[in-house]
């Protein structure tokens, strides 16, 4: 089956079933056809053709899985620009891959503007929800449509550009056949049917809400659900109105919505799934998301460069702090540094094997070969696994610290300070020390009332769980911890905090 044909059997079904609701507005399987066949056409008249590369920025709107669908009916490739980006960060993207056309919003656009400036190859930005301006937006009454041409399993489909924290981002290279596998593995794994609706709280051009939420319950048949932008305010209504079946959030997402006081009047019986992913699940948002909704919350894992790898599925057993098992069509191994595959219990890379892992970066074949061996993708992540087959995270592999010939996870070291319930969270890093290699220092934060700061106390503590080699050297108490816009623990600030407090007595 084409990728742009996805959805067929459901359009030919029940051409009026939702497809897909973004904010308050509905689209219909037959909407969605309609309309990325005049998108299609509309592109085509641009002088859109198959290879050529399309960026879009933009916050979530009811035309962008019309877009992305109709130049998967040209077989030109997405490149889809995270809407947190700067205007030198767009600008780079749009170098990289020598993007010929940038659809863009209306609230984007300046910065988008200020983005083409030094892109000499874009040749027209057009704001996709301006219908004020016809010579920057697109004519939606138009009638002309177009049949999708033919893609080999291998064309590219889409270009997803990484953060770029540590280095330059990344093109990260999605086929059909990979975009195509990943809605269908996905769907498989968590048992989609046409009767679910999937809300999921991230950004489509952010990659993710599209590989693991809209084509899954496209080619599932069911009905995918978007906000405008994550407010967890308007989630709890929203809730109530659809009733989906399956949500997806992050951690932080989740503490805000279990914190609000919506929460406890609102209904959560219709979802029989809900899981987190993207940075650390405490043991107590584990507790405080079952006294809530009355069922565990899942974790799962995963990469831009694969898709999620690791889940706890539907019907699987779950178990606390672990990411699950493999999800279906994904191999995965834990090897030393020398590729050999570890014990139980010992700590190990992970390395994955699938359909729905990329071909590559984008022009850059020196990155490719160090990510991509023999068909393994080198995660870079560290993770354990234990009797039953279930993995537990362990960090980053170039995050792992070292302390007197002892490696440390930053990870578990989190996990076992954020059982104290005066912890509300921390974050641990290292600073070099001529004598011991590594000194650890302990970032915490406390719960809103919770007694005075006393690391003796939290040391103790901590060492009644995990080893005494691994305990911090400093602890050091925040208000607040740094964080990444996508609300992630920023290690890179945290790591520039601890030069400071490292020397401090």
């Amino acid at each position: 089956m084409q990728l742009s044909t996805i959805y067929q059997t459901t359009l030919l079904a029940t051409p009026d079933k939702a497809a897909y609701i973004c904010g308050d507005t509905t689209v219909s399987y037959r909407l969605l056809d309609t309309h990325a066949r005049r998108y299609a056409a509309l592109l085509a008249d641009q002088g859109i053709k198959k290879g050529d590369r399309v960026a879009l920025t933009m916050h979530n709107l009811p035309q962008l899985p019309q877009l992305y669908f109709a130049l998967y009916r040209l077989g030109a490739i997405a490149v889809p620009i995270s809407p947190y980006s700067t205007a030198a960060e767009m600008n780079y993207a749009l170098v990289h891959c020598a993007a010929r056309l940038l659809l863009v919003s209306r609230k984007l656009f300046d910065t988008a503007c200020e983005a083409v400036a030094n892109a000499p190859l874009i040749e027209k930005t057009i704001v996709v929800d301006d219908q004020d301006n016809a010579d920057s937006s697109f004519d939606q009454q138009s009638m002309e449509t177009i049949d999708a041409c033919a893609m080999a399993p291998s064309d590219p489909a889409m270009i997803l550009y990484t953060s770029g924290s540590t280095a330059k981002p990344k093109g990260i290279v999605y086929t059909r056949k990979s975009l195509f596998s990943t809605a269908a593995y996905r769907s498989e794994t968590l048992r989609l049917t046409g009767a679910d609706l999937y809300f999921n709280a991230g950004y489509l051009c952010h990659g993710a809400a599209l590989t693991t939420a809209l084509l899954p319950m496209l080619y599932a048949g069911g009905t995918a659900l978007f906000p405008v932008s994550f407010n967890p305010a308007d989630f709890l209504p929203f809730v109530s109105r659809y009733k989906p079946t399956i949500a997806a959030l992050g951690p932080s997402q989740l503490w805000a919505v279990l914190d609000h006081p919506l929460c406890a009047l609102t209904d959560f019986s219709s979802l029989r799934y809900v899981s987190a992913g993207g940075d650390v699940v405490s043991s107590q948002l584990h507790e405080r998301f079952l006294q809530s909704m009355k069922f565990p919350l899942s974790e799962s894992i995963g990469m831009t460069e694969c898709g999620t790898y690791l889940t706890t599925a539907p019907g699987m057993p779950h178990k606390i702090g672990s990411m699950g098992k493999p999800v279906i069509g994904a191999e995965v191994r834990l090897v030393d540094e020398n590729g050999n595959d570890v014990n139980t219990g010992e700590i190990g890379q992970i390395i994955v094997r699938t359909d729905t892992c990329m071909a590559g970066y984008w022009n850059d074949e020196e990155n490719t070969a160090r990510a991509l061996v023999d068909g393994w993708l080198q995660t870079g992540d560290a993770a354990r696994q234990d009797g039953d087959g279930y993995y537990y995270f362990a960090g980053r592999i170039k995050n792992m610290l070292v302390r007197d010939c002892c490696n440390i996870s930053p990870t578990e070291v989190e996990d076992a300070i954020r059982q104290h319930p005066a912890v509300k969270d921390c974050g641990i890093v290292g600073i070099p020390d001529p004598r011991h290699g590594q000194k650890v220092i302990a970032f915490v934060q406390l719960q809103t009332g919770a007694a005075p700061f006393n690391g003796a106390a939290l040391e103790t503590f901590t060492a009644s769980i995990i080893m005494g080699p691994r305990l911090p050297d400093k602890w050091v108490q925040v208000t607040e911890l740094p964080a990444t816009q996508l609300g992630k623990l920023d290690r890179k600030k945290l790591q520039g905090m601890a030069s400071v407090y490292g020397d401090r007595p």
